[in-house]
């Protein structure tokens, strides 16, 4: 049985909690990447109390560095917290009027420019996270999503980490979605094959590690874990949820026996790609096109923020439903 590190870093979108040297709750955005980093903070206390934790908050607004802050999590440990500016409003927003970042020049810098040694951005990123990682004190580390990853491989790669005495490291990447990252994934599959580091991937669903391994990653180093779900909490939501649904079936004119299944748009194609899959009909919402929504943090539409303009509703046929345990 191997043995779980007596410390972990995890860099992750957000996490909830509250100030331990000011009592102040910390602002949190909301994302099923946060719900999945509270799900893994309360198995850690659960199975291995005396590991000692730091969280590297993806996506900080503030250009400064970031002090590290105890934080106690609800139902949690007490984490040793700082946060990762990304924003780079220098390079990703188009004008000084414009809120958010423009998401053609995310994908520019992001993706389109990844084999660019002059990339400020990648070049800036590999700093903060190697300084992240100093911080942490750890050689264990998670990221949730692909920019972390991407990061912390551009830091060894230009010799970042190296320079801060930081000659070897344990990653363990979560990757959710790999929409719109092919350029990046590209990437990864270069360094993987000369990388010093000790990597891992985690697909979290047999659809994502399909891509990956199209995308020519090693099977041999992604592993699949399922999202958790809380299903108390489910049925909770949808309890409050359950007048909805006839308002929109029929300003849809869905049939008061049609099934319905409600997924994400085009900007998240895998779930659209399982829906196709099950007999799914074409959408019956008018989606908001993605590229006029502002840019998240995996450099697509930001999921949050964009409303209701996101819903997209499919019809599906009884047998594909019964099929499917719809």
């Amino acid at each position: 049985m191997r043995h779980f590190p007596d410390a972990l870093h995890v860099c992750t979108y957000d996490v909830r909690g509250r100030f331990v040297d000011s009592g102040m709750i910390k602002p949190a955005r909301t994302s099923g990447i946060v719900e999945h980093t509270h799900q893994l903070l309360a198995g850690i206390v659960r199975e291995h109390p005396e590991t000692r934790i730091a969280i590297t908050q993806t996506g900080g607004s503030s250009v400064a560095a970031c002090p590290v802050r105890p934080l106690q999590v609800p139902d949690g440990p007490i984490v040793q917290w700082r946060s990762v500016a990304t924003g780079f409003p220098q390079y990703l927003r188009a004008g000084e009027a414009t809120d958010g970042k423009d998401p053609v020049l995310v994908r520019r810098y992001y993706e389109e420019r990844i084999d660019d040694p002059a990339n400020p951005v990648w070049l800036s990123l590999a700093e903060r996270y190697t300084a992240a990682v100093r911080a942490a004190g750890t050689a264990h580390l998670l990221v949730q999503g692909i920019n972390p990853l991407v990061a912390v491989l551009k830091a060894e790669q230009f010799g970042v980490l190296a320079k801060a005495g930081l000659d070897w490291l344990n990653v363990t990447a979560v990757v959710h979605d790999t929409a719109g990252a092919g350029r990046r994934l590209g990437y990864l599959v270069q360094r993987i094959d000369q990388t010093g580091l000790t990597l891992k991937l985690i697909a979290v669903s047999g659809m994502i590690r399909q891509e990956l391994i199209d995308a020519d990653v090693p099977g041999g180093t992604v592993t699949t874990v399922l999202n958790g779900l809380d299903a108390d909490e489910f049925e909770r939501r949808l309890d409050g949820a359950r007048g909805v649904f006839p308002r929109v079936a029929a300003r849809n004119g869905v049939p008061r026996d049609g099934r319905i299944v409600c997924g994400p748009p085009a900007a998240w194609p895998w779930p659209s790609r399982a829906l196709a899959r099950q007999g799914a009909g074409p959408s019956v919402l008018r989606v908001r096109d993605p590229r006029a929504l502002p840019a998240g943090p995996n450099g697509g539409p930001m999921r949050n923020g964009g409303g209701a303009g996101l819903i997209t509703v499919h019809q599906v046929p009884a047998t594909a439903a019964r099929e499917s345990n719809l």
